[in-house]
């Protein structure tokens, strides 16, 4: 052996040796800044610290977790699903099992089932599904069995194909209990919807089918089993004695009684159908909603409106003398506030629904609880949103607080602490959720307030912007909301408009086996990043209440020479001061060495042709302003 080689072998021997003590000293300062953190009034702190520590992957870490979850701070259920989520997300080999089934056995309450789900996730996919499929088999607890059929549902485990038709032989128990361990089977038969002529998947697909013909089920339930059935088999399980799919030969037929198990009744917002007997409507009213729609946006609206028109179903349409005149749609809160009115108009009398405005805070518009779909009842909703905005909910977008509400309401008093498992909830909450915003998450419901920030503006001036808030974080908001529907099932449709947060939208309609539809086109795609100065000058470009504040932050990105806050600039052309539209117009020039005919003082429709001049010289110059203004 050479010397050099002899060197090279003694420097990976020295190397491996300190790769341990390395991990030490990693997770041991991650566990003295997370001591440090605990008792952090904020929930946004302690949840950092949190996930500092879970991400170490020191085993270790989830002893410590554990206790955490043990004592929580206000909120208390919150912090408790959170903690479950980031031990899970980061720590999640063979070597945490043994942890987590301690963890489990010392928590065993319904509120504990986001803990079981996600545990016996992590056994499921590290290769022993079996714990799992012994709480779903055993467990006392009807929540925690149901956590444990969605686990191997997930995971995609074939045991959970047995123990889903033990479950459907013998349910046993009240309606509730009826309720979540058929539905969980029938999580387990989408799950392997791929497979469902394979002789396993067929029976318990056939099993499913008998069982949306049995009286006994809850009305939830049944709305359920359609919706699944449906998907795995592709179509609608059928009225009256049929086969339900040319492709599934083996499936029984089903004997329908008159029109108990006919598909349930349909609703319709921004083209999108939905199934279900209570809707809830989750409406961004936050200031931006006041934008103005896009040339394409309009487009896409005028051919929601008319499709709507053409297949209204349930209420007969008001009559010319019944119906309020209503304005031809200029803003995106304009396009939302007309096709709430023709989605609530065309639902049927039995039906229920409730809308949730959400701005930086988030509340039922009118009434907290599922209102019957009556004429009076419509009218009070729209007429709350005849004024625009609701400017007393705030210009931030609190999209996780809005959502939470909808899953809270009920027929009658809403639900309370640990909502995804409050009975009533289950049995009388929302079935269908449209969600439409036109921005970011930057806070909610527990967001520790605001703070001060210097930025490097031309007008030395410090700009309050929101501090970081844990559900403004796209993955912890998704995590949330699939803890909400592990057993509400909810369908969730979302409709995206303007600068809204497309990939996050799609995975809460995924979520929810729904859809999602964005409204026209867009200047940047979704998630556009930008440096933390320029983002806290273009959120006060957009957002803040004074004019003057908005102007100066036109000033300052042109002196700033950011060319990726140009399309910006040209959506403030329509801001609704001219104040600011005559700083943006400067600022433009000023920026992009550029000018374009603009009159501050000017119409809609000249606004609107000198906005898309810009953007067609945007487009073709951008590359060579970029290298223009590159530094030297």
């Amino acid at each position: 052996m050479t010397a050099a080689s002899r060197l090279a072998a003694a420097l990976l021997v020295v190397g491996l040796a300190l790769q341990p003590a390395q991990a030490e000293d990693a997770f041991d300062a991650a566990r003295d800044a997370w001591q440090a953190s605990r008792r952090h009034e904020a929930l946004d702190a302690r949840v950092l610290a949190h996930d500092t520590l879970a991400a170490t992957g020191d085993p270790r870490a989830i002893r410590d977790l554990r206790q955490a979850y043990y004592s929580p701070r206000s909120p208390k259920d919150q912090e408790r699903y959170l903690l479950a989520s980031i031990a899970t997300a980061h720590l999640h080999g063979r070597s945490s099992l043994a942890a987590y089934d301690a963890w489990r056995r010392s928590e065993r309450t319904a509120e504990d089932a986001w803990l079981w789900y996600r545990t016996l996730l992590v056994a499921a996919r590290a290769g022993e599904p079996d714990k799992a499929a012994h709480v779903a088999r055993e467990s006392g607890n009807a929540w925690l069995r149901a956590a444990a059929l969605e686990a191997l549902a997930t995971a995609r485990a074939p045991e959970g194909l047995a123990v889903a038709l033990e479950v459907l032989d013998a349910p046993g128990g009240d309606a509730l209990t009826r309720s979540l361990l058929v539905e969980g089977a029938s999580s387990v038969a989408y799950a392997f919807a791929d497979r469902r002529h394979d002789p396993e998947p067929a029976r318990l697909v056939a099993a499913l089918v008998r069982k949306a013909a049995e009286p006994g089920l809850p009305a939830r339930t049944h709305v359920v089993l359609k919706r699944r059935l449906r998907e795995i088999l592709g179509t609608a399980v059928p009225r009256g004695d049929a086969d339900p799919s040319p492709t599934a030969p083996n499936t029984p037929a089903v004997a329908v009684d008159g029109d108990r198990y006919a598909p349930p009744s349909r609703s319709r917002f921004f083209g999108i159908e939905a199934s279900g007997e209570r809707i809830a409507y989750v409406i961004d009213v936050s200031v931006s909603m006041s934008t103005r729609l896009t040339a394409e946006e309009r487009e896409a609206l005028q051919d929601v409106v008319a499709r709507a028109d053409a297949s209204r179903s349930g209420r007969p349409r008001p009559t010319r003398m019944e119906r309020r005149p209503e304005p031809v749609p200029t803003t995106r809160f304009d396009a939302a506030r007309a096709c709430l009115r023709l989605s609530l108009e065309a639902l049927a009398p039995h039906q229920r629904f409730t809308v949730i405005a959400f701005g930086s805070e988030a509340g039922p518009l009118v009434a907290s609880h599922l209102m019957p779909a009556t004429p009076g009842n419509i009218r009070n909703v729209l007429d709350r949103l005849r004024d625009g905005p609701d400017g007393d909910r705030g210009s931030l977008t609190n999209l996780h607080g809005g959502l939470r509400r909808a899953f809270l309401a009920t027929t009658g008093v809403p639900a309370g602490r640990g909502e995804y498992v409050d009975r009533r909830a289950h049995l009388q909450g929302c079935d269908s959720i449209f969600v439409l915003s036109d921005g970011m998450p930057c806070v909610d419901d527990w967001s520790s307030g605001l703070c001060t920030r210097a930025t490097p503006l031309a007008f030395d001036r410090e700009i309050e912007i929101p501090r970081f808030a844990t559900y403004s974080v796209p993955h912890q908001l998704a995590d949330d909301i699939e803890r909400l529907n592990l057993f509400r099932k909810a369908e969730i449709h979302c409709i995206a408009i303007g600068e809204a947060n497309g990939p996050l939208l799609w995975r809460l309609a995924s979520i929810g086996h729904g859809r999602l539809v964005r409204l026209g086109a867009t200047e940047a795609a979704p998630g556009t990043a930008l440096p933390e100065g320029l983002r806290v000058v273009v959120h006060e470009l957009r957002f803040h209440d004074d004019e003057s504040r908005r102007a100066g932050a036109a000033a300052a990105l042109a002196r700033m020479q950011a060319v990726d806050t140009v399309p910006y600039l040209i959506r403030a052309l329509d801001d609704p001061s001219v104040v600011v539209r005559r700083a943006a117009a400067d600022a433009l020039r000023d920026l992009c060495a550029h000018d374009e005919p603009f009159d501050p003082d000017g119409d809609y429709d000249n606004r609107a042709a000198t906005q898309q001049a810009w953007r067609a010289w945007f487009a073709e110059h951008a590359d060579e302003l970029r290298q223009r203004l590159a530094p030297r």
